[in-house]
């Protein structure tokens, strides 16, 4: 399995638009077997950018901000998209491997989506409901 994550500055990229770079890690059996960093061009284009995913044979893209048309070009693939991510890549994809990839509202167990703070509870879930990060866990397009 392929893992694409987003990357700048040793940091998961917070804006899937205008990223330049991605780290791929290659999966077996829930181990990292290997890391490559992948130049990309197409960041302001949602088609070109999936295209790039695809040959790259992408299972999962972990990311921050997912914008709108990049979300709606994502729903024809099988790529599985888990947003709301921050920090170092590689901990964020053991984490995910490990099953302890999850975001809460306050971001003290790891990164919050935004989508449960008081602030931003636009559809009615509640605000202290935790998000795995799935973009369809919460109901919005908010990842």
């Amino acid at each position: 399995m392929k893992i694409a994550v987003p990357y700048e500055n040793g940091e998961i990229c917070s804006h899937l638009a205008q990223v330049k770079e991605f780290l791929i890690f290659d999966v077996v059996d829930d181990e990292i077997i290997s890391t490559k960093t992948v130049k990309q061009t197409y960041a302001n284009d949602p088609g070109a950018l999936v295209e790039f995913l695809k040959k790259e044979n992408t299972a999962v893209l972990l990311c921050d901000a997912l914008p709108i048309p990049m979300m709606i070009a994502l729903r024809e693939t099988s790529i599985q998209v888990l947003g709301g991510a921050k920090g170092a890549p590689k901990d964020r994809v053991e984490d995910f491997l490990n099953g302890m990839l999850h975001f809460d509202r306050s971001g003290n167990n790891g990164p919050s989506c935004g989508v449960h703070l008081p602030d931003n509870n636009k559809n009615g879930t509640d605000s202290d409901a935790e998000c795995d990060g799935n973009i369809s866990a919460c109901g919005t397009w908010c990842h």
